[in-house]
């Protein structure tokens, strides 16, 4: 394709295809392309590298980030398990207070019990 383009301009300019590369080489010294005209592949891996040196350039960066993630859901996790214990705490307690009403319910009728046999038995 390149060679069929300067044979073509060499025919169309009365030129030979020595002179027409020469004109270009000489132009391309003069005006080297800019970084817009780049081709899209090149411009793709001058990114992928940069990112990549950026990446390994600066890994502290991202080992920062992970960690503050990592630290961040180690807190989350130590509050839910703080609200957890804090329930199960409460929960004992009602049993607790619970177990204390039954308990003096049981003494009350114990008492109540002994009450009637005593009756009963000084009755006779």
């Amino acid at each position: 394709m390149t060679n069929s383009l300067v044979s073509e301009l060499a025919q169309r300019l009365g030129k030979s295809e020595e002179e027409v590369i020469r004109f270009f080489q000489t132009l391309w010294q003069i005006l080297p392309p800019s970084p817009e005209t780049q081709p899209y592949f090149f411009r793709y891996l001058d990114e992928r590298f940069l990112r990549l040196e950026d990446r390994y350039t600066h890994p502290q960066d991202e080992l920062r980030q992970q960690f503050e993630v990592l630290k961040e859901a180690l807190m989350r996790r130590r509050i839910l398990l703080r609200q957890e214990i804090e329930a199960i705490h409460r929960s004992l307690e009602r049993a607790e207070n619970w177990l204390f009403v039954l308990n003096i319910l049981a003494w009350i009728s114990a008492t109540g019990v002994l009450v009637l046999l005593v009756q009963i038995l000084l009755s006779r």
